[in-house]
This record gives C-alpha cells, structure tokens and sequence, in this order.
C-alpha cells in the first residue's frame, strides 16, 4: 500500500477484495473541519481553548483523526506546557484511540520566555452516534503562556466506518 496525496494505492489484494487501484480518500471521508484562533490566547494553568471544532454528526463506527499544533510563548518563570485534545459538547460518544479521554503531549519544564511549536495527531473511534465539538485546550504551569493570532490550527477529517 502506497499513499499518494488525496488517495490510497494498493497493489496487492487486500482481504480478497482489490489487487490493485486507487480508492480516492474523498469516498471515505464524510467530514473535513479546521480552524485557527482568531485572538490572542492567555493559557492559564487551568484548561485554555485554544481551537473549537465542530465535526457536526458522526456515526458509531467513524473514525474522528485529528491534526493541532500551536506555537506557544512562554510567560517569565518555568514550567510545564501541556497541549491537548478533547470532546467538549456534544451527544456522540468517542474514544481517543489507545489514551482514553483525551489525545495530548505534554513538555515537563519549558524555560521562562521560551517558544515552542507542540504538534498533536491521532485519532478517535466513535462508539455512538450524535453531535461532537472538538478543543484544541492548553494549560501552562508556573507563568501564563500565550498564543499569538493564528499560531493555534486546529483540523479534524470524519472518515466513514466500516
């Protein structure tokens, strides 16, 4: 299996199903939804919205995959930065993967004044179906730290189960 940009190429049989061909991704995807902040964003040490996401309805069985990154400042004393994802509204049920509740990375100590890009990517099952907002949320120990316009993009492509 190859990936080319916009679709899979299999050259093998697959399941006994297909030997060889492209299946465009766009068959597969129900959804695609991306955002970027539209302010300034303070992270506190509390959870910070940084991105909102609506991916609209899905249905159990899809499969939710996520790509965030934001570029954060940090505030004049250390700390730890931590970047996530999460359901925030919504009646569908999903599940992130491998990691429960949430899809994150976290940096233990950043230096006071210190920039930083943290990416975040992975996926979610659908478990039932319904409504579902996504967050790009931050928090930042020991100082605030801030996002600049724009510097927080957030996407999310709904891909049709099986």
């Amino acid at each position: 299996m190859r990936l080319r940009y916009n679709s899979v190429t299999l050259d093998q049989v697959v399941g006994g199903t297909l030997a060889t061909g492209t299946v465009p991704l766009l068959r597969t995807m129900r959804t695609l939804v991306r955002n970027a902040n539209g302010g300034i964003i303070t992270v506190l040490a509390a959870d910070t919205t940084v991105v909102l996401l609506s991916a609209a309805n899905v249905v159990s069985g899809d499969i939710i995959h996520v790509t965030g990154m934001a570029r954060l400042v940090k505030g004049g004393v250390a700390g730890a930065i931590h970047l996530h994802v999460v359901q925030v509204a919504g009646t569908a049920s999903i599940l992130w993967g491998f990691y429960g509740s949430e899809l994150g990375i976290e940096i233990p100590s950043l230096g006071a004044g210190a920039n930083i890009h943290l990416p975040v990517s992975g996926y979610a099952e659908v478990d039932s179906s319904g409504t579902c907002q996504l967050a790009l949320v931050a928090t930042s120990a020991g100082s605030n730290a801030s996002v600049a316009i724009g510097e927080g993009q957030f996407s999310a492509m709904v891909l049709i189960g099986a």
